[in-house]
């Protein structure tokens, strides 16, 4: 049975930080498109475990932005993901119950009416 990783998130008027947390990803498919995004992915080897998420996005991205993008790294999954409209989002998901795999990264957020005070941090 597949797993589902933790996801953390932050947010600023333009653009959206995701942190999945899934280490030694191996195998993995990923798919940003402008209402949610998809990973499929293994970890280690061939008996490694598998790892499913999908998150339909509250408001839609820009999947085909440049400055979308996701990497992989061998500790975790991260997604700077471009906003269509700008403006702060009430939560991430469609979904207006709680999902507790879901949770706030406290240390990239920033409050609304702080966001023009806290220099962007960079994070390519």
């Amino acid at each position: 049975m597949p797993l589902t990783p933790t996801v953390y998130w932050a947010q600023r008027s333009d653009k959206l930080y995701l942190t999945i947390d899934v280490q030694d990803v191996k195998k993995h498919e990923i798919k940003l498109e402008d209402s949610k995004l998809s990973l499929k992915g293994f970890t280690g080897d061939d008996d490694g475990k598998e790892y499913v998420l999908e998150i339909e996005f509250c408001e839609t991205v820009d999947a085909e932005n440049p400055e979308s993008k996701v990497s992989v790294s061998p500790r975790n999954i991260f997604a700077i993901i471009m906003k269509k409209d700008l403006g702060h989002w009430p939560r991430l998901t469609k979904a207006k119950l709680p999902l507790t795999h879901i949770k706030a990264d406290w240390d990239k957020w920033v409050d609304e009416d702080e966001e023009a005070e806290k220099p962007e941090a960079d994070y390519s």
